[in-house]
């Protein structure tokens, strides 16, 4: 009789009279669950939310193993900003679908070394007896969280934490899974990432602070035991033999008994330390003479925003006497080489442009991007730490929606081609070339 009683004073636009009538329910039968359930839902319409939570507290202790209710009460703690009051009913859930007892924690998102990263010194920390997630790269103890510091990708999104976050982004909470493995000896934290830039920025040049400790040389380089082709190129030039590579699995949470973590440099105050360490360590890879070469680089091979009309720029660019590129189907050592020769470099948004880690100083960079993207400002800071000059050109030309599932970034998009043109004739005046 409820049912149809509510969905007239539905109609009728009444829900003061369908709050009455469901407090009235709840007076008669406290254990009336879809009553309860409807008041939250007028309580949470209205705002409030303490009326809300106590509402689902008395319908998580009617069920206590009902995930639905344990779900929308944790969620509603994590809200209200009360992390600690959210971590049960998750736990809760967690083991419901077979989570090992303690798996559920809360931890503060927290630096390794707050006084030396207060300072805005890149450092290895020494990390005893910690957990690490070997896709997001994130490492854990029984207290803290070390994300940002030591790969600096978004938490939030991890499956591990699903969105389970204080509003102030300060603490997480996390479902470790088992240990896959459990490290004795000491080693040290490189980790990886399948985009070449972020493998640049976010992994290699950290190598720098490494380097600069004799005692962690002999040490093992903890990375994916599904390191790409590019990967392990770089490897082989930096002269990290194969031998001091520990492999883990991906996705896993490994334990370690002793582990060294150097901070990520990636848009960093002291990134170019590390982008000099890594010239210096490449130098044989690269142009040794003045850089002359005009340089197109393209994305003609990338499934994902690729430039639709990257045909016709290519083609007028080339007229200029721009030589194209397609770093994708270049070894790193050649793509280094590129790069180090040129002084003019035009390029669609994309990981390719990592590189100019390896352009000199003055070079002229113009970077097209979608709308989409235009946030994205990697490889902007790249090029201001590098000394070189860059222009971004924004399109809002977006080529058509892909699968429902495919991200927003990466739509494809096309460029204005004549205005690409005119500000590439301005560089080329302005670098000496026109």
């Amino acid at each position: 009789m409820l049912d149809p009683v509510l969905r007239l004073l539905a109609r009728l636009r009444l829900p003061g009279a369908a709050a009455a009538l469901l407090r009235l329910v709840v007076a008669l039968r406290p254990s009336h669950a879809r009553a309860l359930t409807e008041l939250q839902a007028i309580a949470l319409a209205r705002g409030d939310g303490a009326q809300a939570i106590a509402l689902g507290e008395r319908l998580v202790a009617l069920d206590p193993d009902h995930r639905g209710a344990l779900r929308n009460l944790a969620v509603l703690h994590l809200r209200a900003g009360d992390l600690d009051a959210a971590l049960a009913p998750f736990a809760r859930v967690d083991a419901l679908d077979g989570a090992p007892p303690g798996a559920t924690r809360l931890l503060a998102d927290a630096d390794m070394d707050p006084a030396a990263a207060a300072r805005g010194e890149p450092y290895v920390a020494a990390l005893d007896d910690v957990l690490v997630d070997t896709d997001y790269w994130f490492v854990g103890n029984g207290e803290r969280l070390y994300a940002r510091e030591v790969h600096g990708r978004t938490v939030a999104n991890h499956p591990a934490v699903r969105g389970r976050v204080s509003p102030d982004g300060r603490r997480v909470i996390v479902t470790w899974a088992a240990p896959a493995r459990t490290i004795e000896a000491p080693c040290v934290l490189l980790g990886g990432d399948d985009n070449y830039s972020h493998w640049i920025t976010r992994n290699l040049i950290k190598l720098s602070l490494v380097e600069a400790r004799p005692e962690l040389a002999a040490l093992p380089l903890v990375v994916h035991e599904d390191l790409r082709a590019y990967q392990r190129e770089y490897l082989a030039l930096l002269g990290i033999d194969e031998t001091r590579l520990l492999r883990v699995p991906r996705p896993a949470v490994v334990a370690f008994r002793r582990l060294y973590v150097p901070t990520q440099l990636r848009n960093h105050p002291c990134m170019r330390g590390g982008i000099d360490w890594l010239r210096v360590r490449l130098a044989r890879c690269m142009h040794p003479g003045e850089p002359r070469d005009l340089v197109y680089v393209s994305r003609r091979e990338s499934p994902v925003r690729k430039l639709l009309n990257d045909a016709e720029l290519a083609a007028a660019l080339k007229r200029l006497g721009f030589r194209i590129i397609v770093p994708g189907t270049m070894s790193v050592a050649a793509q280094i080489a590129a790069f180090s020769r040129a002084r003019v470099v035009v390029a669609a948004h994309g990981a390719g442009l990592a590189n100019l880690v390896y352009s000199r100083p003055g070079a002229r960079v113009v970077e097209i991007a979608s709308a989409i993207i235009a946030h994205m400002d990697d490889f902007r800071v790249i090029a201001r730490v590098m000394g070189q000059h860059v222009t971004t050109l924004v399109s809002d030309d977006l080529g058509p929606a892909g699968a429902a599932d495919e991200h927003p970034m990466h739509r494809h998009y096309r460029c204005d081609v004549a205005a690409v043109l005119a500000t590439v004739r301005r560089e080329l005046a302005a670098a000496g070339a026109a």
